[in-house]
């Protein structure tokens, strides 16, 4: 009986969301599908007034900086070469798996030669194309529930897990003024604006020294619907726990896979 409540609770609230949201819904009928009204009631805690703040927020944030049209976005090349983000493959629960070799990034001198702005623009153009990556995935995903006859709960949208390999980032970086300040800025607005993107996110060979630095970003991305795993340069230990989550044959070498990169 409890599980039937909850199904139903989640779909008074969606409908509650829906009704809150008919104008937004009018200029884009893909923001009125029930996964996509979910997954903003999953971020703010299934609170549909919360939910319908934080939508707005974020495309008002959106059409504000042209995030709305990334597609025509162009940057210099050396910023895809310089923050490689990578779609590796499925976890074993199926959500997307993404990837980047942090050691690999200078992102301090990417900030000192092309400002915290356009750094700061890159990296969130990236994070929206890889949302609309995860929302593909979560409707592909429902079509399959739909067929075995399981009802929309809160689980029915999930994020993507992450995955950093810090690994060769050098006290440099670390201790980069600027670096910390668009780190931080584009973390603030991950949560704010793209939610339930995520819901893993696991920092690999992480050192000591960027102990305070990885508390600071932890306490703006933990919430409802997003965990952090943070683990040292023990690759054993990292090795286990990562591959619980994923098969070695979906990731790439640096993150303890057989996959190689394209």
């Amino acid at each position: 009986m409890a599980d039937i409540t909850n199904f139903v609770s989640v779909e008074s609230d969606v409908e509650l969301l829906r009704s809150s949201v008919k104008d937004l819904i009018q200029a884009d009928a893909e923001l009125g599908e029930d996964l996509c009204l979910l997954r903003w009631l999953k971020a703010c805690d299934m609170n549909p007034k919360k939910a319908e703040r934080m939508m707005r927020a974020s495309i008002t944030f959106r059409r504000e900086n042209n995030f709305d049209v990334i597609s025509k976005f162009e940057f210099n090349p050396i910023f895809e070469k310089g923050i490689p983000f990578r779609l590796q493959g499925s976890a074993r629960n199926g959500v997307p798996v993404i990837s980047i070799e942090g050691g690999k990034v200078d992102f301090r001198g990417l900030v000192d030669t092309y400002g915290k702005d356009q750094v700061h623009r890159f990296v969130m153009s990236k994070i929206f194309c890889f949302e609309q990556s995860v929302i593909n995935w979560n409707k592909e995903n429902s079509k399959r529930n739909n067929v075995s006859g399981i009802p929309i709960s809160r689980e029915s949208f999930q994020g993507a897990i992450y995955l950093v390999d810090c690994k060769n980032i050098s006290l440099r970086q670390m201790t980069s003024l600027k670096s910390i300040q668009v780190s931080t800025q584009i973390c603030k607005d991950y949560i704010s604006y793209i939610p339930v993107m995520t819901s893993r996110m696991i920092l690999i060979n992480c050192p000591r020294f960027g102990a305070p630095i990885v508390s600071m970003l932890k306490a703006i991305l933990e919430g409802p619907s997003l965990s952090l795993e943070v683990y040292d340069t023990n690759v054993k230990k990292w090795t286990e726990e990562v591959h619980k989550k994923i098969h070695p044959d979906q990731l790439g070498v640096a993150f303890g896979g057989t996959r190689t990169e394209d």
